[in-house]
């Protein structure tokens, strides 16, 4: 309810200041046409003389002009069209040389006004004069309008003559511009003085009004907050061309219909349309810059505020992005300049000493500035290289350093230091997991030491129960792989973590390689796998710890017989180049890989993901592990069902 009567006063108040604001500006206008016209000053008899002067001779001149340029009868009928029925009566004049005047034209409205002043005959040739002072007499004798005017102007005497005098009526019978102008010229002089009290009121509620609207402006919601419209999202400068447009043809419309031809009724409907429109039209923008006020969005919310918002992004984008380039364009030009100086300088013979003297400091100067960047960027240059060789702890000296030299060398020793602590935190968390393993692994593999010493007691009795028998076999077949498992876990914790002792010796991978393939030929003839061995004729040799080349062969062969595809072929290739030896293995996996050669890699993963097969999921892991162990790399395919390792290491260069 209150808002109902909230926007009811604000809506009265609207149509009041729109109202006040439009005979304000009706009164304003008034006043200045009253003034224009000469009423404060003169009498309103003399008023009305003047204005039936100004319109008679209009009406007056544009009949002389049908008469010069047509024929009489066509001049009589466009005078009657144009004079008939106002309150004036025009008689029409024409002196030909050598003769008598003659009237070819009378057009008369009604009779004449009892008291005739002197009023204007329009007389000419082809260009019209306006002789003042004729009056009524001119009926009777019209040659006197010609004698005085050839007397003046001789050249008027060669042709045709026309003259068009005109006289008020004495009653205003017709309503056209005179009767207008008369009824308004006496509501001018009964309202002169009282038409600067109407103005002085309407303008002080209107402007009481409008302070109070703009004040409260601005729709608030429920938690009482201003609530932009449309109008208020517009930006200010396309408002305020709008508005400007719009008070810009009210302002040319309004020109063109005020005037003395300006007081009829159709005009003075246009002129109050217009105060409305305009009083209208200066409150809404004043309300809307009240709303953009209260919402702070007066500057935000126009275009050269985005226009300086953008041009600070694109300025602080080039001074982020391009520091070097930015400021070593402003110092160029700068130096440019001082130069420019000096070379306009050097005109002036009597400075070149001095002038000569300050291109020596500067170009000192300059060569110093060199100096140091040069200076800094190989200090740069130096911290890069460290961090690159793994040399994180090291650490630039910046106190020497400026600007953005400085910014950078921070950066690079924070980079140093940042890796540095990762790097320390991945080693701490590998040991920790490899600890972590080992231990777990010994405290499971004492117990289960003796799980397996009382399984084979317990074989070695006399059991005559067949299912007891068929359990003790379970129990030893699991005991052994989970011994086996515990072993392999060691083992890989051993082998990440590098503690394993590594015995450098000339090893041979043809005869290991050999000797491992030989002890599983028989295990793989058996899944109908047939091995196929390629090897360079000559003997190829690499630094590594032949016990622990063996346990690499040793996984990798153990890994293709429990996974090959049986009927097909499994290849050991012994390859070489100028510096390294390579071994690769290659088979056909029994079972699709939906897995990365990475991810097989990985601890406690399989290929067989049914886990119908018994493995722990560590031979590749511990592979990879003994193989990096001894400088060599691991590289592990997978493509489908296609598996290959390729095995890298140095090659020895102390062949026999």
């Amino acid at each position: 309810m209150k808002k109902k009567k909230r926007s009811i006063r604000r809506a009265s108040a609207v149509i009041a200041f729109i109202l006040l604001t439009s005979i304000a500006f009706l009164s304003a206008v008034f006043t200045l046409e009253m003034i224009d016209s000469q009423i404060y000053r003169n009498s309103q008899k003399e008023t009305a003389a003047d204005f039936q002067e100004q319109i008679g001779s209009c009406l007056a001149a544009e009949i002389f002009s049908d008469f010069v340029n047509y024929d009489i009868e066509d001049a009589r009928s466009c005078a009657y069209s144009l004079a008939d029925e106002t309150n004036f009566n025009f008689y029409v004049f024409k002196k030909s040389v050598d003769t008598s005047v003659e009237r070819i034209c009378t057009i008369e409205n009604g009779n004449l006004a009892s008291v005739i002043p002197e009023y204007m005959a329009i007389v000419g040739n082809y260009d019209s004069y306006c002789y003042p002072g004729i009056t009524i007499d001119v009926l009777n004798s019209p040659e006197q309008i010609f004698t005085e005017v050839e007397e003046q102007d001789a050249n008027l005497s060669r042709g045709d003559i026309y003259a068009v005098a005109f006289f008020p009526l004495g009653d205003l019978t017709y309503h056209d511009d005179l009767y207008f102008k008369m009824k308004y010229i006496d509501f001018a002089y009964k309202t002169r003085y009282a038409i600067f009290a109407v103005l002085a009121v309407s303008t002080i509620g209107a402007v009481i009004l409008l302070v109070t609207l703009v004040r409260t402006a601005g729709k608030k919601d429920e938690e009482g907050r201003i609530q932009r419209s449309f109008i208020d999202k517009i930006p200010l400068e396309l408002y305020g061309l709008m508005l400007y447009i719009v008070a810009a043809c009210v302002a040319g419309f309004f020109g063109n219909i005020w005037g003395f031809y300006g007081t009829d009724i159709g005009s003075f409907a246009a002129i109050v349309i217009l105060a409305v429109l305009t009083a209208t039209l200066l409150l809404v923008f004043l309300m809307s810059c009240s709303v953009r006020h209260k919402t702070k969005t007066l500057w935000r919310n126009t275009l050269l505020c985005r226009f300086v918002k953008w041009l600070k992004q694109a300025l602080s984008y080039i001074k982020k992005h391009m520091p070097f380039i930015y400021k070593g364009v402003v110092i160029a030009l700068g130096i440019t300049f001082i130069e420019f100086i000096g070379v306009l300088m050097l005109e002036d013979s009597y400075n070149w000493e001095w002038i000569f003297l300050v291109f020596l400091v500067e170009k000192a100067a300059l060569f110093l500035i060199f100096c140091i960047i040069l200076a800094n960027l190989n200090q740069l240059k130096q911290g890069g290289e460290k961090i690159a060789e793994g040399d994180y702890d090291y650490q630039m000296d910046t106190s020497h350093m400026r600007g953005e030299f400085k910014n950078y060398a921070e950066h690079l020793n924070q980079i140093g230091s940042g890796m540095q602590t990762a790097l320390d935190e991945r080693m701490k968390s590998e040991h920790f997991k490899t600890e972590l393993i080992t231990n777990v692994s010994h405290d499971i593999k004492t117990p289960l030491t003796s799980i397996i010493n009382y399984v084979d007691l317990l074989t070695k009795e006399d059991v005559e129960n067949p299912k007891v028998q068929e359990y003790l076999e379970v129990l030893t077949r699991q005991s052994a792989r989970l011994k086996k498992l515990i072993e392999d876990l060691i083992e890989a914790s051993k082998a990440s973590s590098g503690v394993l002792k590594v015995n450098w010796e000339k090893c041979v991978p043809e005869v290991l390689l050999t000797q491992a393939a030989g002890e599983y030929e028989e295990r793989l003839q058996a899944k109908n796998l047939e091995l196929v061995i390629h090897h360079p004729e000559e003997e190829l040799s690499v630094l590594a710890d032949g016990r622990h080349l063996w346990r690499v062969f040793d996984n990798l062969l153990n890994n293709i017989y429990k996974y090959a595809q049986p009927g097909t072929r499994v290849y050991l290739d012994l390859e070489q180049d100028e510096r390294n030896v390579s071994i690769v293995f290659r088979n056909i996996s029994k079972s699709p890989l939906h897995m990365t050669g990475e991810e097989l890699q990985e601890r406690f993963v399989r290929g067989d993901s049914s886990r119908n097969t018994e493995g722990s999921g560590l031979g590749l892991s511990i592979a990879q592990s003994l193989t990096e162990l001894m400088h060599g790399s691991f590289h592990l395919l997978v493509d489908g069902d296609f598996f290959k390792v390729t095995l890298t290491f140095p090659r020895n260069t102390e062949n026999a």
